[in-house]
């Protein structure tokens, strides 16, 4: 038994240095990832409404929208410095007055990390008129 004792010593403390090495990356890796906070950020986006052609919107209740965000400060920089265009489409709606839902999916491309909270306003009256 007083020979196992030893072999077990020499395998604990055989290539310290790098189970020291391994520890502290491990450590350091283990507090990034638990201290990462995700940041909320809010951005004003232009509304464009897409239409039939030979359609035209002339008139709408809001020309701007309020897109709220949550995601890593990285994830966030990414999100700031894409277009400011917020697509709506009403490709199916002909001529007239339609109160539109504006969509949480799909009208803008997130980046990577960042999730959609809220747009402000949820809706958005507009009129669409033939071209002549």
């Amino acid at each position: 038994m007083m020979r196992k004792l030893p072999d077990f010593r020499e395998q604990v403390l055989s290539n310290a240095t790098y189970k020291v090495v391994a520890l502290a990356a491990s450590l350091v890796l283990w507090f990034t990832v638990l201290g990462r906070k995700d940041v909320v950020a809010v951005r004003d986006f232009n509304i464009e409404f897409l239409v039939k052609p030979h359609h035209i919107v002339v008139a709408e209740s809001a020309d701007r929208v309020k897109v709220k965000v949550v995601g890593s400060s990285l994830a966030l920089k990414r999100f700031n410095s894409m277009d400011d265009i917020f697509f709506v489409d009403l490709m199916e709606n002909g001529p007239g007055e339609y109160s539109v839902r504006l969509p949480m999916h799909g009208s803008i491309e997130l980046p990577v990390g960042v999730r959609l909270l809220s747009i402000h306003p949820g809706k958005v009256q507009v009129k669409i008129k033939s071209e002549k």
